[in-house]
């Protein structure tokens, strides 16, 4: 390897790699899960939307 060569060359084109897109989509997913969990997960949901009907009731 010549001095100034890069062990991987600058082309930009990361973002079309499987596993880039593959990574961003499971970091993606891991963010909104732990932003359910945060809120009451799903049981807290079903709860809060229970309790709003019977207050609102239609």
């Amino acid at each position: 390897m010549e001095e100034g060569e890069a062990l991987i060359p600058r082309h930009g084109g990361y973002r079309n790699l499987k596993t880039f897109q593959l990574t961003e989509l499971v970091c993606g997913v891991t963010a909104q899960a732990k932003a359910f969990e945060r809120e009451g997960g799903f049981t807290e949901r079903l709860y809060r939307v229970r309790t709003a009907a019977r207050k609102h009731p239609e």
